[in-house]
């Protein structure tokens, strides 16, 4: 039996009897642990690259844990050629973090749609979905895919296309990772690099009453159709007590055009008597760009908070009642000791390029991500807080969004 999860240098490990050391196992070594091999001694497989999954399925005692984090290969191809697409991209395998491809990507004057920097771009990021600074102007990850290369059950390295094992190459756009089979590499649509303007806004509650406070939140959550109608992307962090909004993040748009579009709400901050703090700068490309937002860049998943998060759709915007309900509730959550991270971001199927691929269906018609997040403290408190996201504050959200989902941060 399985006494510890062993993990691996290159792959996979996995040991019967005493624990053994990580050792080095290919798809095409006899020794591959097969799905019979797994389903014969009724041991739990995982499948794990930098282990970002709250659920904690990338971890597991007494599994055979197969690591990818030690592929780092990186291949640049100039003339991609499919009857899909035709054009630069890139494979990249599943030990690549984010920032690596960023970077090889702006070596070649190009940008791919990636995540945070230590994400692993080909697993469960891109297998997920994967939102992106890009993604309000070229739909998310998933959408990217032009083919991955992958190991099966069976043990078999196979190649899932829009033309080859079609079903496998639809579910592991977007379906899930570590579900369907193990991703050795996917291969990426690449876009050329353009112009970035960066854009923030700070405010706190200071000087100013509870009830201005919250004008101002329900002027923010009034204003970001804007933005994504302009295929502009950005990230808001707020609470009872404060704002930023930063980045709002504008692929090719100059400095006039976003300051054009948070305009109307600093004009409303004006006019309730707020004091902010605004700053535009316009960068070369993207990964110029993205290396000033340190707190992206730098970006620890998960450190010491408890999240839940919804997908708001575009909707809720439509009609004024629902629009009302939305700002009420969002009041409600944080008045209750809590923040939200809310991503704004709008990867509909006409930017995307109309994909057919597994991408949960919210995504396409979501306006933001909205994440609740609670500081973890010690104890029962801990617990209680976990509950609280759970059975308060995301029914909350389902209430007013019945047919979306949730998702979480990359």
């Amino acid at each position: 039996m399985f006494v510890r999860s062993t993990l691996v240098a290159a792959l996979a490990s996995f040991a019967l009897g005493q624990p053994q050391g990580p050792c080095k196992i290919l798809p095409t070594d006899n020794s591959w642990p097969t799905q019979a091999f797994v389903k014969q001694h009724n041991i739990r497989f995982v499948v794990k690259g930098t282990g970002h999954d709250y659920m904690g399925r990338s971890t597991g005692t007494g599994a055979v844990s197969v690591w990818m984090h030690n592929l780092k290969d990186v291949t640049y191809i100039p003339h991609f050629q499919s009857a899909h697409y035709t054009g630069p991209a890139f494979t990249v395998q599943p030990g690549v973090l984010g920032f690596d491809v960023a970077t090889a990507a702006h070596n070649k004057g190009l940008v791919v749609v990636g995540g945070e920097c230590t994400v692993s771009f080909a697993g469960g990021y891109i297998q997920g979905g994967g939102h992106s600074a890009l993604s309000s102007y070229h739909g998310l990850a998933a959408d990217q895919a032009l083919e991955f290369e992958v190991v099966t059950t069976q043990g078999e390295l196979v190649v899932a296309s829009p033309t080859r094992n079609q079903d496998l190459y639809w579910a592991l756009s977007g379906g899930g990772g570590g579900t369907y089979a193990i991703v050795w590499s996917v291969t990426v649509k690449a876009f050329q690099d353009l112009p970035v303007t960066i854009a923030s806004i700070n405010f706190t509650s200071e000087g100013i009453s509870q009830n201005t406070h919250w004008k101002a939140i329900d002027a923010y959550q009034a204003s970001t159709p804007a933005l994504t109608d302009a295929k502009v992307w950005g990230m808001a962090q707020y609470t009872a007590g404060t704002f930023m909004l930063n980045p709002v993040f504008g692929v090719n748009k100059s400095s006039s055009e976003v300051t054009a579009l948070i305009q109307p709400l600093l004009d409303t901050l004006d006019n309730l008597g707020i004091n902010y703090v605004t700053a535009t700068s316009t960068y070369s490309g993207y990964l110029d760009a993205y290396n000033t937002l340190a707190f992206l860049k730098d970006f620890t998943v998960a450190a010491d908070i408890l999240v839940g998060s919804r997908l708001l759709p575009r909707s809720l915007w439509e009609n004024p009642v629902t629009l009302k309900r939305l700002q009420r509730t969002i009041r409600n959550i944080l008045n209750q000791r809590t923040a939200a991270v809310d991503v704004i971001l709008s990867p509909t199927l006409k930017v995307a390029g109309n994909p057919n691929n597994a991408v949960l269906p919210a995504w396409r018609n979501a306006e933001r991500h909205f994440t609740v997040v609670i500081s973890v403290v010690d104890g029962q408190e801990a617990l209680d807080n976990q509950d609280r996201i759970t059975t308060e504050f995301i029914p909350e959200l389902k209430r007013l969004t019945p047919r979306s989902g949730p998702t979480i941060m990359r």
